[in-house]
């Protein structure tokens, strides 16, 4: 094949996405949609780490890439709950400003997380503050 030299023309070049085969744009609502977290894509979830000894479970809230295993690295720890504390006010210690920003950019709670922010006083849809 030749090469040709190319011809001027006054239409700006077309983005790189739109001329990829396969690419889509999902709609920022789409639960395939990626949250950009630190400049990379991935689908942050908070969820519960499991710390302690064998039946003496303790819990860390963290923000974390979905794929990843229970155990493993996180994004940001920004809470704890510890379910054997009698005290039902010190069983959850949460930094309520980190948990609604991760809401906000649309990390994903797990249904056990969601529960105990609604017992801090956080709404999980929204990340806004329960009246």
């Amino acid at each position: 094949m030749i090469a040709l030299p190319p011809e001027p023309c006054d239409l700006p070049p077309l983005p790189l996405s739109d001329t990829l085969p396969g690419s889509t744009d999902l709609p920022p609502d789409s639960p395939d949609s990626l949250t950009t977290v630190h400049g990379d894509s991935r689908v942050v979830r908070i969820r519960l780490k499991r710390f302690g000894r064998p039946h003496r479970p303790y819990y860390r809230i963290a923000a974390m890439d979905q794929r990843s295993a229970r155990d493993s690295k996180t994004i940001e720890e920004i809470g704890v709950f510890d379910p054997l504390e009698k005290d039902k006010g010190k069983q959850i210690t949460l930094d309520a400003d980190r948990a609604k920003y991760w809401l906000s950019v649309g990390a994903q709670p797990t249904e056990t997380v969601a529960s105990l922010f609604k017992r801090a006083g956080i709404e999980a849809k929204s990340g806004t503050a329960l009246a």
